[in-house]
């Protein structure tokens, strides 16, 4: 989304389809932790869900030890 890019600088990171598919999530973020949650559904309609800040991401867990 143009504004979050131009005001936030926040980029898409992620993005999936609700389980009654009629909405898809997408989560936007920006190097400085900024975040924003977007919902679109089937008409086209779009609304923040949440924004926030301290954005970091998961690092993978270790599997435990390899036999």
């Amino acid at each position: 989304m143009k504004a979050l890019a131009d005001k936030y600088k926040e980029a898409p990171r992620a993005l999936g389809l609700a389980s009654s598919g009629k909405a898809v999530f997408e989560v936007y973020t920006s190097k400085t932790g900024t975040w924003t949650i977007l919902m679109t559904t089937t008409t086209g309609m779009t609304c923040i869900m949440a924004a926030g800040h301290s954005w970091e991401e998961a690092v993978e867990m270790a599997e435990g030890p390899q036999a």
